[in-house]
């Protein structure tokens, strides 16, 4: 089996696992027998999305979306502050807001966060969800994106290129993904009392008009 989980199915998929029935398992870290793992580089991908926006000239930047507690939310948090660290730029806890890692949540919480501290002028969202729900706040709020504040989202969803401004993100090769996962599945059903190590997916920075 092939999955991309939700965190709720942690439980499951730890009793549904074992060497005769294999699970490989998307962008979620698991140590258990039975599965195994193919990632994306989401800290990396953070860092290359503050990389870019610093050298934009931006100064204060968020990160909106994600649940507090995702492994994957946790991952490209820890990339985003320590890009800024590496730029010398402040940390500011209040400007990293979780939200559901969806448009209307991500338009929710830039609106909040843009009202609060309307000095920041850039934000690195989870997911193009929660991206293209802050250009929408940025537009309510009457903030012109890119040139009052500019957002870069993740994933490179087909949506991505069809908004407008056009979302620079984040992206992953899905289709490599998928074949790598396929791969891993055909080596544990080969070998099935091995243990494999999680295989990583390398990410690049899609330079669009929202930043």
């Amino acid at each position: 089996v092939i999955i991309s989980p939700s965190y709720e199915m942690e439980a499951d998929l730890r009793a549904g696992a074992s060497p005769d029935r294999p699970i490989v398992v998307i962008n979620r870290p698991f140590d258990c027998p039975g599965i195994s793992t193919v990632m994306m580089r989401s800290s990396e991908g953070s860092r290359l999305a503050v990389d870019y926006l610093s050298a934009k000239g931006h100064t204060a930047i968020a990160m909106v979306g994600g649940p507090p507690s995702a492994a994957r939310k946790l991952q490209r948090a820890q990339g985003y502050r320590t890009a800024l660290a590496s730029h010398g730029l402040p940390v500011v806890e209040e400007w990293v807001r979780p939200c559901l890692p969806v448009r209307g949540h991500g338009r929710e919480a830039t609106v909040e966060l843009l009202t609060r501290w309307p000095q920041i002028t850039a934000i690195f969202a989870y997911n193009d969800l929660v991206a293209i729900g802050a250009i929408e706040a940025c537009q309510t709020l009457g903030r012109v994106v890119p040139r009052d504040c500019a957002v870069v989202g993740f994933d490179d969803i087909p949506l991505a290129d069809s908004v407008c401004p056009a979302l620079t993100t984040v992206r992953v090769d899905k289709y490599e993904l998928g074949r790598r996962a396929m791969d891993r599945l055909a080596q544990m059903l080969a070998s099935p009392h091995e243990t494999f190590q999680p295989l990583w997916m390398d990410v690049e920075l899609v330079i669009r008009q929202s930043a």
